[in-house]
């Protein structure tokens, strides 16, 4: 393997935040977003929280998004809204066929979400586009219905839309390690998910030993509003630094008026994984304070002192720490965008995915590229790991 020089992960993102908002603006109006807001004065933990809204989604009107500075989370939002828009308005060539043998085979492999009755039909007559594997290479044709996102389209039975894998960067292959890393971290949660109650409980982390600036600024201001936090380590088996987290009130169980915020994130410096985590958890809590995305449901917003205890209980997590000590070695490090690309791929391929094809969204002429990237096998907010 030849020798590369080697830069920290993060750096892998060439557009400054400046830059790409610049980028973002004529996408954002094309798109049909209409409004950009500060969400973050809804709660008293401060970590920046951004809102975009297209009210002619086809799937979610509302986009959320988070970041160290403010800049990040209004980009991290309008690339959710732009990404979804470009996702529902995608179209197959019309034709209409069933799988070919080798295409029945794979796409029979991805798990079943709850309420699906049945894996994929390959004798179902369906269009199709052209799909690219970062694995073994070559062309693999992906259903229309894996990779669109628009909720009005009529979707065969077999198969669940779902946006998993659908990401964005300056160009293809930032988007394709965003979309990797996102498959990481579903997979992660996943195997995490579905492990013994003494298993989970010995991965929380202990956050009181944790030296990273970023990350102790935002436990104080997390302590400072009287809230809990809760982190666990979630990378087992994925081979690159995964977390969960839980944000949970600390006044009685009479005053609770918010269920857990939760949020977990992959990235191969463990210290910006685990921040990006925290940022999804108080996320999570001003969506359900914000109220305005269209996925919420009343069972949302039931009995938040009960989810509460169920996440104490789940992990005994009444003592004040974890016990699992915080990564001090230096950050995972690649080259650039397209050699942490090929490394995340073989990390995706150790954890058990023979195939990830890339099915290209454009963009990438405007500044911003999108794809969806799909890993049959992997587990998903709804699907089980078939590798757990």
């Amino acid at each position: 393997m030849r020798r590369v020089r080697t830069v920290p992960a993060q750096h892998y993102r060439k557009a400054a935040p400046a830059e790409m908002l610049a980028r973002l603006r004529p996408l954002a109006a094309a798109a049909g977003i209409t409004r950009l807001a500060d969400l973050t004065g809804l709660d008293r933990i401060g970590l920046p929280v951004f809102q975009a809204v297209r009210p002619m989604a086809r799937s979610l009107a509302v986009s959320m998004g988070k970041g160290a500075h403010p800049a990040i989370a209004r980009i991290s939002a309008l690339v959710e809204s732009i990404e979804l828009h470009r996702a529902e308005t995608i179209e197959g060539d019309g034709n209409f066929r069933p799988a070919r043998a080798h295409e029945a085979a794979l796409w029979a492999r991805v798990p079943m979400a709850p309420g699906q009755p049945g894996l994929f039909d390959g004798d179902r007559p369906r269009e199709w586009l052209a799909g690219h594997d970062l694995v073994g290479g070559g062309g693999m044709a992906v259903p229309l219905e894996m990779v669109s996102m628009d909720l009005a389209r009529d979707v065969a039975p077999d198969i669940r839309q779902s946006s998993n894998g659908l990401a964005s960067g300056a160009d293809r292959d930032e988007a394709i390690v965003a979309a990797l890393l996102e498959l990481l971290e579903r997979e992660g949660r996943a195997r995490w998910l579905e492990r013994p109650h003494a298993a989970k409980r010995a991965t929380r982390i202990a956050l009181g030993a944790i030296p990273d600036r970023r990350i102790r600024a935002a436990l104080a201001r997390i302590a400072h509003a009287g809230l809990r936090l809760m982190a666990w380590d979630i990378g087992e088996g994925i081979g690159v630094p995964a977390y969960y987290c839980a944000l949970v009130e600390m006044d009685r169980a009479a005053t609770l008026v918010l269920p857990p915020g939760v949020g977990s994130a992959c990235h191969p410096d463990p210290a910006a994984a685990l921040m990006a985590a925290i940022g999804e958890a108080a996320q999570a809590r001003i969506m359900f304070i914000a109220g305005a995305r269209d996925d919420l449901e009343d069972e949302d917003y039931r009995d938040p002192a009960g989810k509460r205890l169920g996440i104490a209980k789940e992990t005994l997590a009444f003592e004040p720490d974890g016990a699992q000590p915080f990564p001090a070695g230096p950050p995972w490090v690649a080259g650039d965008a397209v050699e942490l690309r090929d490394r995340l791929t073989e990390r995706c391929r150790d954890a058990g995915a023979d195939a990830i094809v890339c099915v290209d969204l454009g963009g990438g002429a405007s500044g911003l590229a999108t794809v969806k990237l799909l890993a049959p096998g992997f587990g998903d907010h709804e699907r089980p790991s078939a590798f757990a």
